[in-house]
Order: C-alpha cells, then sequence, then structure tokens
C-alpha cells in the first residue's frame, strides 16, 4: 500500500470510523415497471425560444418544475396542475444549471454556460431564491468560474454549484478553487484550494457533498484531479490526479470518478481501498457519474453498471436518469439525438424508444421525477415535454 493511500486509510477511519453499516433505503420508494415504461404518454409541451438549450430541474418532493423561460427567467410551474407559481427574475443571462435545496424551499441558479457572465459588467453571477416569497436570498457576483480551459456540457449536469444535505452551505466553484458559504452567517467564506492536477480539456467542473454532510468532492474548469475535503475544517482527506466528475453514492462509503480514455475507479472510502476499476471503450457518451437509489448499479460514460462483481450491464447512452426504485434507467442513445430510450436495469434489455417530434430538436437533457410518474425532456430549441409513467 502506498504512503498516500495508508494516509487515506488512517484519516477515514478516525474520523468515520462507522461510516461502513447496513444500507438502509426507503421503504416508501414506488415501484416503476416495464409495463409502465412500455406505456408512457406526452401529457404537456412548452416552447420558449431559447438559444441552444433549456434548463430544467424538479424539485425533492416533485411538486415543482423550475424551467427558464424567456430569457433570462426562471418559470415555475405546478407538476400536479401545470398551473404557473411564479417566475423568478433577476438574471441578466440565460440560467444554464438550477439546484434545488435537499428540503426544496430554495433554488440556486447560475448562467449561461457555467460562466454566468452578467452582459452589463462582464462578471459572472450566482442567485438564491427563497421560493416562498420568490425574492433573492442572496447573489454572488465578480465571481471567477470560467476556468482554465473551455468546456461544453449538456443539461442540467454541470455542477458548479452544490446545495449541503443539511441545507446550510452553499458549494461553488471558482477559478482559485472552492469556496463553501453559510446561509446563516454572510461572512462566512471557507476557501479549499485545487489540488495538483493534470490538464483535461473540455472538462466542466463537479462538486458534490457525501449524503452525511462531513465529506466534500470536487475538480475544476478543464483539470482532471479530484481532492477530497472535510467540510467542517477543510482538510485535505485525499487527491486522486488524472480524475474527474466524483459522485458519491447514496450510502456514502463508495466515490465514482472518471479518467481519462475511458478509464474509471470506485473508492471505498472508510478503507481507503479502490472498491474496483476498469476501462470503456468510450462510445461518445459524456462522462456522466450517476448511482442508482439502491447502489446496486452507477453508470459512467455512455454504459450502465453492476456494482456487486464491477460489470457492464448495457450501453445506453448520455445523460441518463434512474427512476426512483432503480428497476428502469432513460437515457439519450446518442448525444444529440431527437429521441430518448428506458432500459430495464436488471436485464439491460432496452424497454422502449421515444422519438421527440419536432425539426432537429435534438436533446439535450431528460429527468425522471422524484416518484417516478413523469419524464421531462429539453432540447436545444427550448422545447420542454413531460411525458407521464403511468
Amino acid at each position: 500500500m502506498s504512503n498516500r493511500r495508508l494516509l487515506l486509510v488512517l484519516l477515514l477511519v478516525t474520523l468515520f470510523p462507522s461510516r461502513i453499516q447496513g444500507r438502509n433505503f426507503s421503504s416508501g420508494r414506488p415501484t416503476i415497471t416495464v409495463e409502465n415504461a412500455r406505456n408512457i404518454s406526452l401529457i404537456q409541451t412548452f416552447e420558449v425560444d431559447v438559444q441552444w438549450h433549456r434548463t430544467i430541474a424538479f424539485s425533492p418532493d416533485g411538486s415543482l418544475l423550475a424551467i427558464n423561460g424567456l430569457n433570462p427567467d426562471i418559470e415555475l410551474w405546478d407538476t400536479a396542475t401545470w398551473d404557473s407559481r411564479g417566475t423568478l427574475k433577476g438574471l441578466t443571462d440565460q440560467p444554464y444549471y438550477m439546484v434545488f435545496s435537499p428540503d426544496g424551499t430554495k433554488l440556486l441558479v447560475n448562467g449561461s454556460y457555467g460562466c454566468s457572465y452578467n452582459i452589463a459588467t462582464g462578471d459572472p453571477t450566482v442567485i438564491l431564491w427563497d421560493l416562498s416569497t420568490q425574492e433573492e436570498i442572496r447573489r454572488w457576483e465578480h465571481l471567477k468560474t470560467c476556468g482554465l480551459s473551455s468546456y461544453h456540457s449538456y443539461g442540467n449536469r454541470t455542477y458548479i454549484t452544490a446545495f449541503s444535505p443539511d441545507n446550510q452551505l452553499v458549494a461553488l466553484v471558482q477559478n482559485d478553487g472552492l469556496h463553501l458559504y453559510d446561509l446563516s452567517n454572510p461572512s462566512y467564506d471557507l476557501y479549499i484550494p485545487p489540488i495538483e492536477s493534470g490538464i483535461m480539456n473540455s472538462v466542466a467542473p463537479h462538486v458534490e457533498f457525501s449524503p452525511d454532510n462531513q465529506l466534500i468532492a470536487y475538480q475544476r474548469y478543464g483539470e482532471s484531479g479530484v481532492g477530497l475535503w472535510n467540510v467542517a475544517t477543510g482538510d485535505l482527506i485525499g487527491s486522486f490526479r488524472d480524475f474527474y466528475h466524483p459522485s458519491f453514492n447514496r450510502n456514502g462509503d463508495l466515490l465514482l470518478m472518471s479518467g481519462g480514455n475511458g478509464d474509471f475507479t470506485i473508492l471505498n472510502i472508510p478503507t481507503g481501498e479502490m472498491h474496483c476499476s476498469s476501462h470503456i471503450t468510450v462510445g461518445g457518451g459524456h462522462s456522466v457519474t450517476s448511482w442508482s437509489p439502491d447502489d446496486n448499479m452507477f453508470t459512467i460514460f455512455d454504459s450502465l453498471w453492476d456494482i456487486e462483481n464491477c460489470t457492464e450491464v448495457a450501453t445506453i447512452g448520455s445523460l441518463p436518469s434512474f427512476s426512483p426504485d432503480g428497476n428502469l434507467i432513460a437515457a439519450i442513445p446518442t448525444i444529440g439525438d431527437n429521441s430518448f430510450a428506458i432500459w430495464n436495469t436488471q436485464s439491460g434489455d432496452k424497454v422502449i424508444e421515444i422519438p421527440v417530434s419536432g425539426f432537429a430538436h435534438n436533446l439535450v437533457d431528460l429527468q425522471f421525477s422524484p416518484d417516478g410518474t413523469m419524464i421531462a425532456t429539453t432540447d436545444i430549441y427550448g422545447e420542454t415535454k413531460i411525458y407521464a409513467v403511468p
């Protein structure tokens, strides 16, 4: 074992001695069957003339859908009635990334293509809204967030910002590193520097908190190097050069990371050992890393994998989204396609492929609703469609 890995093991065991326990998942998660998927139907369409793409996000309870409407406003829609629940104004450019707070009471938005350039000042802007009053809580301006190299990301998957699971902290990736802001203390700004890393052109930034709120992993724009840090102290726990797009599983004991040329690895956090690592012949999918709700499956590049044996189950495509029970996964077979498909995660079989009508309406994002009863898609010409999964 290398000295670096031994140090990582000692630090993690000391800080988190009881981190591996029996996995406890919600028993109330709805079951979505293959037959449900086969009977999917279009129920709602939103059309707005925007350039390149529209951003979408479901609230954690699924009661709201946030989409960017006429640039640069954010429209809120009631998913039960499809009545408007208001419009958030304040950005001067097209919103690019939106994330609800875990309790669903706030919405954090940054602007165009990750850089969030303010048209008037040329400076990036990030805004936090209170959804009960639809007023700004806080605004971050003059941020340096455009990174070391240009990159392009599809859909709502460029994780420049994140909420802590306890709703108290906001993380913002900037050029100089990561900044953590305490929403109850305007003067709090914990700076976490970047680690030594390689250069990886076109790699989008990524930041994630662990589910227990104790760790945070991030990597900057255009770089391949993930740092794992203690949230409370800002101390470095471990560093992983030549990897990017870190993703914690729901239990918080595993960390999935992409590597260059189709490599990936999964770190067992309590032991500091690698759970598994492998290589994929990349078929053009973006390296979105994600976990199924039961932690039994994960996605990397354009593939679905089983965690138990670290084996590939199916090639599914880009921008995957699991149903809440993990039985199904939706994805865009080829990035830019004007169709999406749904797969059975157990068998790896494609259940159905749904074409999206319209001239050159290439899809750039899709998401299952938190209750699994809907799938939302959005394309580069500003059309968002809602499909019911009965």
